[in-house]
């Protein structure tokens, strides 16, 4: 029995510095495993000379109390590697799906766009409890009498700031300045 336990003790260690490296894949963190791994290869190795010299010394193996708590400690060293190894693969996984989740806001970002900046009809989004305008297409600044740079397209507040400006000075649409575009209506 005590043969069976050194050998579940050294194979305990062994297998929790294998494991060890294998979480250089996973983590990407290749210094910090290799010497985990290296630090249990010692210690296996510490419990494979002890086992060695008591077998050839020809002494009854016996399995003492320090065996006990050099076995629990190898168990726990191993669940402790497999644990940590779950929780990387768990944050890599994580990783991933923001990585996923980050590109396809950015390509429904773009479709808005295209589709906003494209469309037919005339787009202006404005803020309801001060009726400024905040976003506008080219479509409803041809509407609205705009040069289609003067609004379309600018998300920038400080531009649709100084077009807002203008229609309560003026009372009408145009430039900060007053002046109708060609085409525009006069009200």
């Amino acid at each position: 029995m005590p043969v069976i336990l050194f050998l579940l003790s050294i194979g305990l260690q062994l297998t929790a510095a294998v494991v060890s490296l294998m979480l250089v894949r996973t983590t990407g963190r290749k210094l910090a495993w290799v010497l985990i791994s290296f630090a249990l290869l010692l210690m296996a190795w510490r419990r494979i000379v002890s086992f060695i010299s008591l077998f050839n010394s020809g002494k009854a193996m016996t399995f003492e109390f320090p065996e006990y708590i050099a076995l629990i400690i190898s168990i726990l060293m191993l669940m402790g590697v497999l644990r940590i190894g779950a929780y990387f693969r768990s944050i890599r996984i994580a990783e991933v799906e923001r990585k996923l989740a980050r590109e396809k806001l950015r390509e429904s970002e773009e479709k808005f766009k295209s589709v906003f900046d494209n469309a037919i009809d005339g787009i202006l989004i404005a803020d309801v409890e001060t009726n400024e305008f905040i976003l506008g297409n080219k479509m409803i600044s041809r509407m609205l009498g705009y040069q289609e740079t003067w609004c379309s397209g600018h998300t920038s507040r400080e531009r649709l700031a100084l077009c807002n400006r203008a229609v309560r000075k003026t009372g009408q649409e145009g430039d900060p300045d007053g002046k109708r575009y060609p085409g525009q209506k006069k009200r």
